[in-house]
């Protein structure tokens, strides 16, 4: 799958065109096909409070669902690189991540770290092979139910 969005340069410009496109356009479009294909083939995505999410296929379904939870509840999402460096065909990029949910009469913030490792590929295109992100601090239970607030959605069914 060749990536919708194309990093050729590891860079401050090239990063920032990036997170513009996959923040805030492809993950409001529900592009999750799109998001999916910066990822290598055998990438892995490690969320908290889950399991290791593997392979492009498996990912697209996670972004699928992430972005139609953030629409369902009308979230906003912000990201702020905080550090980049590339080796050769390696390299990784630390951000901060917030998201902001709308609850009642009020927002509630969620705050998010996150590391990627970045491989190129032999056609020069630079993707992302590990992604890893983790909460600031434990969700409150009272508010949120699998990442999303539960006063303005209702609880998956369990089968």
């Amino acid at each position: 799958m060749k990536p919708t969005f194309k990093i050729t340069e590891f860079d401050k410009e090239s990063l920032d065109k990036f997170d513009h496109w996959f923040d805030n356009i492809a993950f409001y479009q529900g592009d999750f096909e799109g998001m999916a294909s910066v990822y290598t083939e055998d990438a892995k995505l490690m969320n908290e409070d889950s399991e290791i999410i593997q392979g492009r296929e498996a990912i697209e379904a996670f972004w699928k669902a992430a972005t139609e939870r953030a629409k369902a509840v009308e979230m906003k999402r912000t990201k702020r690189t905080e550090e980049f460096g590339s080796s050769c065909d390696f390299a990784y990029k630390r951000t901060r991540l917030t998201l902001e949910i709308p609850v009642k009469d009020r927002v509630v913030t969620h705050s998010i770290k996150s590391i990627t490792v970045w491989k190129r590929g032999a056609d020069g295109v630079w993707r992302i092979a590990i992604d890893i992100s983790n909460r600031n601090a434990p969700l409150d239970t009272s508010h949120f139910t699998y990442g999303v607030a539960t006063e303005t959605q209702t609880k998956p069914k369990i089968s």
